[in-house]
Order: structure tokens, then sequence, then C-alpha cells
């Protein structure tokens, strides 16, 4: 049940996008839009956030060890790990 609720809610970008390219209107129940909504969150949330964080701390690095600025920067952002914090 768990999976077909899931494939569901992966159509509904498709049906969103018929939505927008026929004329006639198409609704959408809201248990759609939420599973769609839902799956775009997660997505979003375990792919993008650590591949932001993961590109800002690349460029605390280049800053930091190539052009000597955000010394203010890094030194908060390593406080925040238990091992250095007395970084």
């Amino acid at each position: 049940m768990h999976a077909v609720l899931l494939l569901g809610a992966g159509d509904a970008g498709r049906l969103f996008t018929n939505v927008r390219s026929n004329s006639k209107p198409l609704t959408v129940t809201w248990a759609q839009a939420l599973g769609y909504y839902a799956g775009m969150l997660c997505y979003y949330w375990v792919l993008a956030t650590p591949a932001v964080g993961w590109l800002f701390g690349c460029y605390l690095y280049v800053c930091v060890n190539w052009f000597g600025v955000h010394y203010d920067e890094v030194r908060v952002a390593l406080q925040s790990l238990p091992q250095l914090h007395a970084f």
C-alpha cells in the first residue's frame, strides 16, 4: 500500500506538468499535491542541503588557505564541532 502511494506521489509532478500543457483543466487531489510537495521536500533535504554545505565548505577552505580571508567565519564554523570547540 505504501509503495503505491509513493509511486503515485512521484507521478504528481508529471500530472502538474500536464495541467499546464493541456487546454482543459485537470484536477489534482490534495493527497496528490501533498505527496508531491513532501517528496520534493525530502529530495531537497537529502540531496541539496549536503551539496550546498560541501560547496560552502570548499569556498571557505579556498578563501582561508589561498586568499587569507574569512578567518572569523571558519573559526565560528569549526567551533560548532565538539572535537574542535577550543579551536
